[in-house]
């Protein structure tokens, strides 16, 4: 019985044993065969390929390769086809990119058969894109196309009259996967991240250590270059929020307004995108610390002269104080204008029984940028004028005026008066100007240019003129 039981199993053992050499035997084979059908590609010429490979490329993906180095096939992780150093344009404004690695993945079907070529997939790895164009939908090219796409390590640069405006580098992108839709490289040497949701009209932007994040919210497309949105952005414990509407190039912004602890404002107005970048704002000033001026590093901004080169504005500022108990300055007006480099800005400013107004122009690309300025003070009531500089003076409602002429050299922290006059027929001598100059440098000059806006040091000043 027991020699019985044995024989049956091993009988059972054996057939199991012949099924898994069996199977084993056709695995063996299929691999072999698989390889074998994978691996005779490598013997084929490309080159002559070359054609078709442009042609499907160009029509499918947009670009149209002018230039291949090489072109080789290999079967593995994936088999792919592998061109080494081509270059392509991605529109009629010869919007050129530079590409190390370009590998597209043909259909199974393709891989012997290059007739109706197709494929299921393209990689450009390494690869440089420098644009002349100031028309940011050539991003659309890159990064909204249905065909399955992968960026890897994407270098863009915009160009303006051979200046260069922004640059994106070392950027990944694919437009399928796990990372579907998700872009990361860095700006101003710093990584960012940036999530496109809702068929591309929901847009989050991270730049990592810095507190930067901004979402924008594409609401309608009217027509072609037609969009109107809405955007939110944090910045540190700062918040913006605003409308806009884009018309052909320009940017229109509504309701717009700017929230810190030391800082608030309303804006609307336009930036210009094309044919030259303008922003033109026109902006509320709610609430201000007067503090958030020993802040400011004046040294770190003027290091800016390249952003300065590239930079059109006209700005607006209006301020009026809700509080005028205890507050020297009532209101301002401040326009400016940045061109070139060189800003020009006029102010307005009344205070408690009296008007200043300072017509200034700067240089800010300049290695020493010298400040030159016009300023004229008037006051029906002297006394009451004097008392915002807690300086006493017995005669009340008397005229007075003042006007002052010269420039400043900020970062030198020099001062040179080319005119001193008052409204009681005094005029500065040579001498005077020289003592006043040594006066400013000496009780307001003394630190920073951003220190020199205190009300004791200028109590000094106004004292030596009086």
């Amino acid at each position: 019985m027991i020699n019985k039981f044995y024989k049956i199993i091993n009988n059972k053992f054996f057939r199991l044993s012949k099924l898994i050499f069996f199977l084993s035997f056709l695995l063996i084979i299929f691999l072999i065969s698989l390889s074998i059908f994978l691996s005779i590609p490598k013997l084929f010429d490309y080159q002559s390929k070359k054609q078709i490979i442009k042609s499907y490329v160009s029509q499918t993906y947009g670009l149209t390769i002018d230039e291949i180095e090489n072109i080789k096939y290999n079967s593995l992780p994936k088999p792919h086809l592998e061109i080494r150093n081509a270059k392509a344009n991605l529109d009629l404004n010869k919007n050129y990119i530079k590409i190390h690695t370009l590998k597209i993945y043909p259909k199974i079907i393709n891989i012997y058969n290059f007739r109706n070529f197709e494929a299921n997939k393209i990689a450009i790895i390494n690869s440089d894109l420098v644009s002349n164009s100031q028309n940011f939908q050539i991003l659309n090219k890159i990064f909204f196309l249905k065909k399955k796409l992968t960026f890897k390590n994407l270098n863009i640069q915009f160009n303006k009259d051979n200046i260069t405006v922004i640059k994106f580098k070392e950027i990944n992108y694919s437009n399928y996967g796990l990372k579907k839709n998700l872009i990361e490289g860095k700006i101003f040497s710093r990584k960012f991240k940036i999530k496109l949701k809702n068929n591309y009209r929901n847009i989050e932007f991270k730049l990592f250590n810095t507190g930067v994040v901004f979402y924008i919210n594409l609401l309608e497309k009217i027509e072609k270059d037609h969009w109107k949105g809405n955007f939110k952005a944090k910045i540190l414990d700062s918040n913006l929020k605003l409308n806009f509407n884009y018309i052909d190039n320009i940017l229109f912004i509504k309701d717009s307004f700017f929230r810190s602890k030391n800082l608030s404002l309303n804006s609307d107005g336009t930036i210009k995108i094309k044919p030259f970048f303008l922003i033109n704002l026109n902006s509320n000033l709610n609430n201000i610390n007067s503090e958030i001026i020993n802040f400011i590093d004046i040294n770190k901004i003027l290091e800016a002269k390249n952003l300065f080169k590239k930079l059109s504005m006209k700005n607006k500022i209006i301020y009026k104080s809700k509080k005028i108990r205890n507050k020297i300055i009532e209101s301002f007006n401040l326009d400016s204008t940045l061109a070139y480099g060189r800003l020009v800005f006029v102010k307005d400013i009344s205070i408690s029984k009296g008007q200043i107004k300072c017509n200034n122009n700067l240089n800010l690309i300049e290695e020493f940028p010298i400040l030159n300025f016009k300023c004229f003070v008037k006051s029906n009531d002297k006394k009451g004028f004097l008392k915002n500089f807690k300086i006493s003076n017995n005669k009340n409602n008397t005229p007075f005026s003042l006007n002052i002429e010269g420039n400043l050299n900020i970062l030198k922290k020099k001062i040179n008066f080319n005119m001193i006059e008052t409204d009681a027929n005094y005029k500065a001598s040579e001498e005077d100007l020289k003592f006043l100059k040594m006066s400013f440098e000496k009780n307001i000059f003394d630190q920073e240019f951003s220190k020199i806006f205190n009300r004791d040091k200028f109590k000094k000043f106004i004292l030596e003129i009086l």
